[in-house]
Parts: structure tokens; sequence; C-alpha cells
């Protein structure tokens, strides 16, 4: 089988709308049988994909969350960030933005961010006097800040893939998530002046010393679960994957005893919702890694850099090229197919190049969280509209401020490198 013809039936299995997995697996397979290879060898390879220690902290990151969306750590979250921004014009906008920056730090993942904080906050906003559609806008806007700000699990599959350092990669994350979030706050400032969305209105009590203490107070387990995480990570006291199994740990003992909102009932159905999702993830990377293999079999990585080196000799140049390749196939894909293909291309021309593996890691991360917010087919995008029960062509026309915010600053890294590389 042809080069061409392999990746024709692959584009024509996603158009018609097969399953990832099933397209990658399939196309792949069929082209080791058409060229010889041993049947042994695909399986082989396909478990290799998924044999990473680094890996391993995708399904404890996930389970995290899932418990801490479960045990009411995020309704403090919440509860705190309404008492630090809730009084400035359209401060509920500025809380979702500050829990979702917060809620970043331990779940890693988008969606999660999405589901668990739109759940409370979408409502709130539109009872305060937000549009549905602005309120939905916001909580999908700064959810796409979960794989940005560490723990990261785009981050943590790209390190598997290019095996560039995973805490050089969330040290690096840690600037870019704060000037993203910096930035969003200032298009929802913008924004909710221009449509005229008053500050948050707290009741007397609210008001009050006792009450403001009380919530910090109340918060501050909420609060540790970040603080543990990146402060194990970032203080060489674990590892990455040590770190996931600490924040299941922490997540079940504050949520079962503290907060006391999760009963012992509640472990299997939280278990068996991680297992599925992170299952889901693992069996995608797995024909995937066939799939990248076989790309480099054929020597298409090795094709696409001197190809590209012809049009042009600028590292700058090249990043863009590259970042808008990303950003156009995340409006169709997800991100595990997305990494899976691209990496393995892309790496030689960064080595080739000189250009950072780890710089391009973070980069390649905050475009593909992009692009699931970005029509026709984001995840996020769907995942938003379902919880704030807005059509999703709406949803994608009131997100374009922050689309467009991200692009730019996605520009702004790829101008001004050191605004990420110094942290690391």
């Amino acid at each position: 089988m042809s080069v061409g013809l392999f990746l024709l039936i692959l584009a024509a299995m996603f158009i018609f709308g097969v399953p990832i997995f099933t397209a990658l697996g399939f196309s792949s397979l069929l082209f080791c049988i058409t060229g010889g290879t041993p049947v042994e060898m695909v399986f082989r390879r396909m478990f290799s994909g998924i044999d990473s220690t680094t890996l391993l902290c995708i399904p404890f990151f996930i389970l995290a969350g899932n418990i801490m969306a479960k045990g009411g750590i995020a309704k403090r979250l919440i509860n705190v960030c309404r008492i630090c921004v809730g009084r400035f014009s359209g401060g509920l906008s500025f809380v979702c933005i500050l829990a979702c920056t917060i809620f970043a730090a331990i779940s890693g993942s988008n969606v999660a961010c999405c589901v668990t904080l739109g759940a409370i906050l979408i409502p709130a906003m539109i009872e305060n006097g937000y549009s549905r559609e602005f309120s939905t806008a916001v909580c999908a806007g700064g959810s796409i800040l979960g794989p940005i700000i560490p723990p990261s699990l785009t981050m943590a599959l790209y390190s598997s893939l290019s095996e560039a350092p995973l805490p050089k990669l969330y040290r690096g994350g840690v600037p870019a998530g704060l000037i993203i979030a910096a930035a969003l706050f200032v298009v929802c400032g913008v924004m909710c002046k221009r449509r005229g969305y008053k500050p948050l209105v707290l009741t007397e009590e609210e008001k009050t010393t006792k009450y403001k203490v009380h919530a910090f107070i109340d918060g501050i387990w909420a609060l540790g679960a970040p603080i543990i995480i990146l402060g194990g990570i970032f203080g060489g006291l674990c590892t990455p994957t040590e770190a996931s199994v600490i924040a299941v740990l922490y997540s079940m003992i504050v949520s079962l005893f503290i907060y006391k909102e999760m009963k012992f009932k509640d472990i299997p159905g939280i278990l068996f919702d991680g297992l599925m999702t992170s299952a889901r993830i693992l069996i995608i990377a797995s024909a995937a890694t066939l799939f990248a293999t076989l790309l480099t079999y054929v020597n298409l990585p090795q094709t696409m850099l001197e190809g590209l080196l012809k049009i042009t000799q600028s590292q700058t140049v090249m990043m863009l090229i590259m970042m808008g390749i990303l950003l156009v196939m995340g409006m169709f894909l997800e991100v595990t197919p997305i990494m899976y293909v691209t990496v393995p291309m892309f790496l030689p021309i960064c080595n080739a190049m000189g250009i950072d593996p780890v710089y391009f890691g973070i980069l390649l991360s905050i475009n593909l969280s992009l692009g699931c917010a970005t029509p026709p087919f984001g995840n996020l995008l769907y995942a938003a509209s379902y919880v704030g029960k807005v059509p999703v062509m709406k949803l994608g026309k009131e997100l374009m401020p922050f689309i467009i915010t991200y692009i730019a600053l996605i520009l702004l890294f790829v101008f001004c490198p050191q605004l990420i590389t110094f942290a690391y």
C-alpha cells in the first residue's frame, strides 16, 4: 500500500465519523498487513506506546479531579474566589476565570474544569443578570487553561513522546498560564463594562470580616491541593507521577473526612468514571503510537523537514507554520491523536533548527487546548454547550473574543519566548 493511499483511507474514516482509535488502528494495521509486517510487531508496538512511567500520572490526576468535583473542593474554591474578586464590575466573570485557574492546577483537564465549575457558576452568573451565552463562553474560555497550568495531562503525553523533562514543562507552564489568565481578566472586564454587567451583590453577612475569614479558613483545604501538587513537583520532593498519587489521597481524605460531602458509597462510581476516561485516552494513545511509528518508517518526518526547510530557515517563521498547522488540526481532531501524529514529525524540525523542545511542548499544549474550544468539533466546545444549554454555533460566536486573545498570546510567546523559558 502506498503512503498516499494509507493517509487517504485514514482521512476518509475521519470524515465519516469513525471513532479515532478504530481509524488510526485499522488504517495502520491494514498498512502493516499489506506491507508484510508481522502482526505480532503491531500489537507489541501498541502496547509499548502506553508502557510509560510518565503516563501513569494521567489516570491519577483524572481520578483526583473527579474526587474534588464530588467532594465539595470546587465549591470552596469558588467561594474563596467570590470573596477575592466578586466586588469588581463583572465580578462573577472574574470569579469564573480565577476559579478555572486554580482548578486547572488540580485537574489538568479543560473538560473536567468546565463541567465541574460550569455546573455551579453558569447558573449563578445567569441569576446575576449575565446572558446565558456569555456566562457559558466565560466558563469555556477559562477552562482552556486546564492543560496549560500544571499538572497538565497534555504536557505529560508530550513528555512521554519527546522525552522532554516533565518538571521543566510544568515550570514553563506556570508563567504561560498566569499571563493567559491575566489577559482573560482584561477581556472579561472590557466585555462586562460594555454590556453593563454589575459587580456581584454580596449579602450583609458576606461583607463582614468574620464571614470572609471563615470562607478562607473553610477553603484552606481546597487551596492546599494545588500547593501540595505543585510544591512537591517544583520543590523536587516528588515526581509528577508521585504527585498525582498524593493528589488522589489528599482529595480523598479531604472529601471524606473534612468536608464530608463525599460518601464511601460514591467511591466505586468515581473510580469507574476515572477508569473509563483514562482507558479512552490510553487506547487512543496505543493506536496513535503505531500510527506515528509507521509515519517514521515511511520517512514522512524527514520529507516534511526537507520541504519546510526549503520554505524558511527562520526559527520564528517555522514556529508560526507549526502553530498554524496545530491550530487547524485542533479544530477537527482530539488532542491525543494530534500529538501522536505531529510530534514525531515536528520534533526533528525543532532539533534541526535549534528550537527548544520544552518551549515547543508548552506552545503545543496551549495551541491544542485552544483547539478544543474552536468550532466545528472542539470537545470542550460541546461540553460547555451541554453544561450551559447553549447551541454550539451561538457559543462559538460568543467565544470569539477569547479565541482571538489566545491566538494573540500564542503569537506573543512565539516572538518573545523569554516570557516562558526564564522559568526553567
